[in-house]
This record gives C-alpha cells, sequence and structure tokens, in this order.
C-alpha cells in the first residue's frame, strides 16, 4: 500500500484508489462513487479530539445535523461526532 510521507516523517491522508460506478455494481444497485482512502496518523484521532471538529464540519454541510446515524433520530451523527467516532465513519458519510 502507497504512503504518503510528510517533511516531519508523518503519514499523511492520501486516496488510494477512485471508481466510478454507473449502473448496478457489487456495492448497490444505484450509481456511486467510491473512494479508498489511508487515513495515515489521522486514523489514531477520533473526531472528539479534534477541536471544533463537530461544529466546523456541520457549519460546511449543514444538513448532517438531521442524520440520525445508528441513534436513529435527528442529531444522532453529531452526537457521535461529539462522544468521538473514527474519521473513516465520517468520511462514508
Amino acid at each position: 500500500m502507497a504512503r504518503a510521507i510528510e517533511a516531519d516523517g508523518a503519514r499523511g491522508m492520501r486516496v488510494l484508489e477512485r471508481s466510478v460506478y454507473r449502473g448496478p455494481h457489487l456495492y448497490s444497485v444505484r450509481p456511486m462513487v467510491r473512494v479508498q482512502i489511508d487515513l495515515g496518523e489521522l486514523e489514531g484521532w477520533p473526531s472528539d479530539r479534534l477541536p471544533c471538529f463537530a461544529e466546523q464540519l456541520v457549519e460546511l454541510q449543514p444538513g448532517l445535523s438531521n442524520h440520525g446515524c445508528s441513534y436513529r433520530e435527528p442529531g444522532g451523527f453529531l452526537r457521535r461526532l461529539r462522544d468521538g467516532t473514527w474519521l473513516g465513519h465520517i468520511i462514508d458519510m
């Protein structure tokens, strides 16, 4: 697997693979874009360790405040962000 190495030796986030599926495919019957990402050093940083992350994300994507996530109620995703969830889960949104 390819790794991005920053000047200070830390692994940066990197897109490893991307695909566009226009019709029915292995993952769904609907069209979609699939991206495989190596989170690098950010893999060890849940959302609650990133100052103001939840607020800034919702400011950029206001509709996320309505997403229920695993709580199945409006605001559930925000709750997960504030309690701490992994960036892989956030990117999946």
